[in-house]
């Protein structure tokens, strides 16, 4: 029997949820560069707050979205990007401080959408208006265990007419239960029903 060290796993884990991470990154990048030259808007990757401490980089501040910018029009837009490789909204992922800016973002009148790269990284998208998910996500604590607060998890989203309640113990909801917000990639990301929605 071979034994690999523990921190070995988490180092090979970690480096590839960077990578893809990156390649999600790059998919969103070009949905919003596309957008950008057809005018609907402009969206631009947000800086971390970074320090290197002996060799190490290390995070100065919670990380909030990914992406912040504005809509023709000047109406503000926060969006955070996911993968989901299962075809499931990975709930768990969402740290506290992106729902924290997401809610409050959405409160103050600006568009909070988390966008899903489902499956082959940009093969599916969808871009879930904040207050469609919000109620699901809060039930599902963070991974990095800030749960501020629990909520039930019932998610309504406004003018749709769908509900969804996600089971005790679930930390994931499928995509599908969701075709309207399902990007058609054949037009500008920017120009979807979640970007246009009030």
């Amino acid at each position: 029997m071979v034994r690999i060290p523990t921190h070995a796993l988490h180092a090979e884990k970690a480096a590839a949820q960077q990578r893809a991470g990156k390649q999600g990154e790059a998919v969103a990048e070009e949905l919003f560069r596309t957008s950008a030259l057809l005018g609907l808007g402009v969206l631009r990757k947000r800086p971390t707050n970074v320090v290197v401490v002996g060799g190490e980089a290390r995070h100065t501040a919670a990380a909030g979205c990914d992406y912040h910018g504005h809509l023709r029009g000047g109406r503000a837009v926060y969006v955070e990007v996911k993968r989901a490789t299962s075809g499931r909204l990975p709930c768990e992922e969402l740290r506290q401080s992106q729902r924290d800016e997401l809610a409050r973002a959405e409160r103050d009148g600006a568009i909070a959408v988390v966008l899903v790269l489902a499956d082959a990284i940009g093969s599916a998208v969808y871009a879930l208006p904040w207050r469609a998910i919000e109620g699901l996500v809060a039930r599902v604590p963070p991974k990095d265990g800030k749960d501020a607060r629990r909520k039930r998890g019932i998610g309504n989203p406004r003018g749709t007419g769908t509900l969804l309640v996600l089971p005790r113990g679930e930390k994931s909801v499928p995509l599908r239960e969701w075709p309207e917000w399902k990007v058609d990639l054949s037009r500008p990301l920017l120009d979807a029903a979640a970007f246009r929605s009030a």
